[in-house]
């Protein structure tokens, strides 16, 4: 049985990706504070769509780091979040991912402490990531905020690199739903 490719050359001879998806990225290296409590990530947070195959039935926002989808389904989403390894933190400070659909929490990812310690000085992780699969309604969109409970309040936290790998936000269609 033949399987069809996952990419095809448009008329320039370009490979465009088949399938539904997005990814969206933090390519600024100034850092944001994150705030105690539960929040969205700040407007314009990430900036790029160059490693983007945002397909027509799933529209990004960049200001508000959104993905809205036109197909109803399942979907699987990812996301990393660099944070500053040299900020010191408190072993009591405490982070976890949390999913948005249409401006609600959907999920909780993993909580995670916020730090690591080398026996005489704690500093926070290098990065966190999450993952999630959920159906998603036409017209539905998500977004990515976090829960934290940070001892000291605002503090550095947040931030990207150059090429956009390590802090990102992507979506892929996984099941269109035919009802």
């Amino acid at each position: 049985m033949k399987h069809p490719k996952p990419t095809v050359k448009d008329g320039k001879g370009k490979m465009t990706p088949v399938g539904s998806g997005a990814y969206i990225a933090r390519t600024s290296t100034a850092f944001l504070d994150a705030y105690d409590g539960q929040n969205l990530l700040p407007p314009n947070f990430f900036g790029s769509t160059s490693r983007n195959t945002n397909t027509p039935d799933i529209t990004v926002d960049l200001v508000g780091g959104k993905f809205t989808v036109s197909n109803s389904g399942w979907y699987s989403l990812n996301a990393s979040i660099s944070t500053d390894p040299d900020t010191a933190a408190l072993p009591s400070d405490r982070f976890a991912f949390t999913l948005y659909r249409n401006g609600a929490v959907e999920q909780w990812g993993d909580d995670l402490s916020t730090c690591e310690s080398d026996g005489v000085t704690t500093y926070l992780v290098r990065s966190f990531s999450g993952h999630w699969v959920i159906y998603l309604a036409a017209g539905d969109y998500v977004q990515l905020g976090y829960n934290a409970k940070l001892v000291q309040g605002g503090k550095s936290f947040f931030t990207g690199e150059a090429t956009g790998v390590r802090t990102y936000f992507n979506i892929a269609l996984v099941n269109r739903s035919l009802a």
